[in-house]
């Protein structure tokens, strides 16, 4: 209840604040992925020509230049109690939406890597889309239908924590048969 509560507080001092959030995140990954990317080709004659295709190793360098530390931000603004404020808040956001754009990047950047062509690469793409609308259209109301069934009674039961272990495994089979590594599910 406490973590729910410190949820809705947080929604509502980033409410109305959606596109500055977001254009500030995405801000703050174009600059260092771009740096990224041109770095590369000063690196790829000494680091990456082994590779043999420029492509895969500057997506790689541009995506690990925009990553930032989240946890890390995270736990400095709680020690702080700056999270509590709307600046607080709208760091912590604007981190959140960092992550998740960073962990796409990350998966386009494998998917090019492991793709065997162009025709792959989309097609890869393609079904990480489906998945990805899968798991917000059918398994999030799962999983929030189930938190709201532990926060009731206070605990889950084996067979509940069996479905939810095997659901984690089965998406990251998935996300393996798909292309892209097992970490994205």
């Amino acid at each position: 209840a406490c973590a729910l509560a410190g949820r809705k507080s947080q929604l509502r001092r980033t409410r109305g604040r959606g596109t500055a959030v977001v254009r500030v995140s995405h801000a703050s990954i174009v600059r260092p992925f771009l740096s990224g990317v041109a770095l590369a080709l000063v690196l790829f004659p000494v680091l990456g020509a082994q590779l043999g295709s420029f492509t895969p190793f500057a997506l790689f360098l541009g995506a690990s230049m925009s990553i930032t530390a989240f946890p890390v931000l995270a736990r400095i603004l709680t020690e702080r109690g700056l999270y509590k404020t709307k600046l607080g808040a709208v760091t912590l956001t604007c981190a959140a939406v960092d992550d998740v754009t960073a962990w796409c990047i990350l998966a386009v950047v494998v998917t090019v890597v492991r793709a065997t062509g162009a025709a792959g690469a989309l097609v890869t793409i393609g079904l990480s889309v489906a998945f990805i609308a899968v798991m917000l259209l059918v398994a999030r109301p799962l999983l929030n239908r189930l938190a709201a069934y532990h926060e009731q009674r206070g605990r889950l039961d084996a067979a509940a924590l069996a479905a939810i272990f095997a659901g984690i495994i089965g998406s990251a089979l998935i996300t393996d048969r798909i292309g892209i590594h097992v970490i994205f599910g």
